[in-house]
């Protein structure tokens, strides 16, 4: 066969190139190199292929959370592409293995879901979530919306809980960010919101009505502007007075909106002027009747998801006991369903776009596609929490065992090892550049299997090579970064019966040059190097295994800038 090499293409064609692909096929080529590891994570990269996509109306896709018929809640949640010949649902990896799944919204292809009663910000697509705690709240009936702030590149999340007789309507506003609440205000005036919040220019709208009486014949829309945190009011059209039944929802970058007489038909309206309501036009009618079939209503309830690249229009209709989607060609009036599995009763479903955008969360972001370390630091003054990035190694011991010189040191692997419980590397991350820094390990470890643990003794960084069968060396590091200034402190040897164990911790000195030790998970013990003597510390009958570290007392204050102390 013969041989052939890629040519060797300019950056802006690469880049034209991979703007335009899908997001799945870009996941893969972040392993090509570095250099397409780095553009394909550049946010001014993923912005780009975000509006590319919108542009061409690629990359869209529907999420059902479908619900079975032998139990009304859904436990995981499908992905379908509309615009396939023949739709089918592919399942998705969820963030939660099980659950109810409720769809808020969805924004620039981050999802809002409540799965279980656990709020979650969600991108399916490139698998990575963050959860979010829920604000404090002593109603329990609360419309939450998503929201994105531009300036801030921040995804927001509003949870809007309704009036009482006595109490007014309050806001809460989740910033994921700075991954915390704030309560906002009231809503200005008097209403209660329907509905899921369609997003529009990075805004939740809801359908609203006055809790009078009065108030409850009229339909509004309402709007969270999530940049000045306050709830505002949208023109709606000029709707027929008989109407019995309104809905909000996005089309095409347009806000929609679909009232209608369901014994007869719907009219779909589109805001071609965001604010205006003059520029509210009927795009068309969708007789209630169905094919064949005169005199007949055909469905219940009707929500406008989406267009077609044919210029037809999916819809979710409720057709007696169950839920269905199909497509409506406006020009010949026809309905054509798409396929669903038979045991589903009825399900959930939102328009989203496939994209790298990430949901941005700063204290428990996670990745659902591979085991590299993701960074994220809190800052105590400023109680917030920042994301960094990966970091390019597996941390094989989850705790920082060594605090040193202010920073936190672990044993990691390399980020093309697999974890494991052996030294590959010493790395420590340094908290005012704000980036990991790897030290050098002692000479004659370098690659070598030993079951390493990190620690501090009299001042120095300490290692110790646990050996299992016949003893234990301890080392410490007398110049902090200099390879050739590790040296072997002491040997600990391992006598079965009398003193046998599986691995030593080193916690601290005594007076006398005596080591505080902590064997295994379950003992205690004071050793005497020089001497070769220990003595065992009592431990409650009780505490059959525990942890242990070394602390100072001190009247330093943790600083928590959030009210406690």
């Amino acid at each position: 066969m013969e041989r052939w090499d890629l040519p060797n293409l300019p950056h802006e064609v690469v880049y034209d190139i991979l703007s335009r692909l899908p997001v799945k096929s870009l996941c893969r080529f972040k392993l090509v190199s570095k250099p397409w590891l780095a553009l394909i994570t550049d946010p001014d990269f993923i912005k780009s292929h975000l509006h590319q996509s919108m542009k061409s109306n690629t990359n869209q896709k529907l999420i059902v959370a479908p619900q079975y018929k032998w139990s009304q809640i859904s436990k995981s949640s499908y992905s379908m592409d509309y615009q396939a010949p023949d739709p089918t649902p592919a399942k998705l990896e969820m963030p939660s293995k099980s659950g109810i799944v409720e769809i808020w919204g969805s924004f620039n292809g981050v999802l809002l879901v409540d799965i279980d009663g656990e709020l979650c910000l969600w991108n399916p697509s490139i698998r990575m979530y963050q959860r979010i705690s829920r604000p404090r709240c002593t109603r329990s009936w609360i419309k939450y919306g998503l929201g994105y702030d531009s300036i801030y590149d921040d995804f927001k999340v509003v949870a809007a809980v309704p009036p009482t007789s006595d109490v007014p309507s309050t806001v809460h506003v989740f910033s994921s960010k700075l991954s915390s609440w704030k309560s906002v205000r009231d809503f200005g005036y008097s209403c209660c919101l329907y509905g899921r919040g369609s997003v529009l220019n990075g805004a939740p709208h809801w359908l609203a009505r006055g809790i009078t009486d009065i108030d409850a014949c009229y339909f509004r829309i309402a709007c969270f502007d999530v940049m000045e945190e306050k709830f505002k009011e949208v023109p709606t059209p000029i709707y027929e007075v008989e109407s019995n039944f309104f809905k909000v929802g996005v089309l095409d970058g347009c806000l929609c909106a679909v009232d209608s007489r369901l014994e007869s038909h719907l009219n779909v309206w589109v805001m071609k002027e965001y604010g205006v309501k003059e520029s509210w036009t009927k795009l068309f009618v969708v007789p209630n009747v169905p094919p064949n079939v005169p005199g007949e209503s055909f469905f219940e309830y009707c929500e406008l998801l989406c267009f077609t690249k044919d210029g037809e229009f999916v819809l979710r209709l409720k057709l007696g006991a169950s839920v269905k989607l199909a497509i409506y060609n406006p020009k010949r009036k026809t309905y054509k369903r798409i396929g669903m599995p038979q045991n589903w009763n009825g399900f959930d479903v939102d328009l989203y776009a496939e994209s790298l955008v990430s949901p941005l969360g700063c204290n428990n972001a996670r990745s659902l596609s591979d085991g590299r370390s993701v960074v994220h630091v809190f800052t105590s003054k400023l109680s917030s929490w920042k994301g960094l990035g990966d970091f390019g190694y597996f941390i094989i011991k989850a705790l920082p065992r060594a605090v040193l010189n202010e920073a936190p040191h672990w044993i990691a692997g390399g980020d093309t090892d697999i974890p494991s419980n052996f030294i590959k590397a010493i790395v420590c991350f340094d908290v005012a550049e704000e980036k990991f820094k790897e030290v050098p390990v002692p000479l004659n470890f370098e690659g070598g299997s030993i079951f390493f643990d990190l620690g501090v003794l009299g001042g120095w960084l300490c290692g110790v090579a646990n050996s299992w069968e016949s003893h234990s060396d301890v080392w410490v590091m007398k110049e902090y970064g200099v390879k050739e200034s590790w040296i072997k402190l002491f040997v600990v040897p391992n006598v079965p019966g009398e003193f046998h164990f599986s691995y030593i911790r080193v916690l601290c000195y005594r007076q006398g040059g005596e080591v505080v030790m902590k064997l295994d998970s379950e003992k205690l013990v004071i050793d005497n190097p020089k001497q070769n003597r220990h003595k065992w510390i009592e431990i409650p009958p009780d505490c059959k295994w525990f942890d242990a570290a070394f602390y100072t007392e001190s009247l330093v204050s943790p600083r928590v800038c959030n009210g406690t102390s």
